[in-house]
């Protein structure tokens, strides 16, 4: 092969070279086209907006207040709505098929959860309510440290002006509940610990640490 074949197959080798190379930078081009695109229509979309802020919410009550295994099992994939996220005054009811907040509390959050999950691993257990019932009024009673048994008292048995208490409104679930929400899951150490013949209700919904700060530390 001669020098002039040589020169000539070099060259279209590189106009070869200089065609792919156009033709996958058009495809790059089209492809981030297209992604731009889609992220435009998912910014612009509330829903799934809304569901992204949703979802956030949950998994850091879930992993901050350091819920249980048993409560993530039920918990992480539950029907949630948060009403408006501007709203941090708390508020919430738990239903049969889902979860409802009025806006991002913590405290409303961590409540609502327990409630979602006392129904299912509590309240079945009939025998574990009774003991439940039994150790809230000796809590309530003065074992344990003041500022718990000063708390049990008033959930039991009302404030005699506005709130008649649980035992009056035969409303034994939310006495532990209202719990929950009073040591933020931090039911073992801290200034809102319980005494350990509690710890094993509160078992059932946390381990008992989280990376929150609890709203009564801050």
């Amino acid at each position: 092969m001669g020098l002039l074949e040589v020169l000539r197959g070099l060259l279209k080798l590189g106009a070869d070279r200089d065609a792919e190379v156009a033709r996958v930078q058009g495809e790059n081009d089209k492809l981030q086209g297209e992604n731009a695109a889609l992220r435009v229509t998912i910014d612009q979309s509330p829903g799934l907006e809304q569901y992204s802020k949703t979802q956030a919410f949950r998994w850091r009550i879930l992993r901050g207040y350091g819920f249980s295994a048993t409560a993530w099992g039920l918990l992480c994939d539950i029907p949630l709505t948060i009403k408006d996220f501007g709203n941090t005054t708390g508020g919430g009811l738990t239903y049969q098929d889902h979860v409802e907040l009025e806006g991002v509390q913590d405290e409303a959050a961590v409540h609502e959860f327990s409630h979602w999950v006392w129904e299912r691993v509590g309240l079945p257990d009939t025998a574990l309510v009774a003991r439940y019932i039994e150790d809230y009024k000796r809590l309530a009673a003065g074992d344990g440290a003041p500022r718990a048994v000063d708390f049990a008292n008033l959930q039991l048995y009302g404030d005699g002006q506005q709130w008649p208490g649980v035992l009056q409104l035969r409303d034994m679930d939310h006495a532990l509940l209202s719990l929950a929400s009073w040591h933020m899951g931090r039911f073992r150490d801290g200034p809102r610990a319980l005494p350990p013949y509690l710890w094993p209700y509160f078992e059932l919904l946390f381990t008992g640490g989280g990376s929150e700060t609890p709203y009564y530390l801050r």
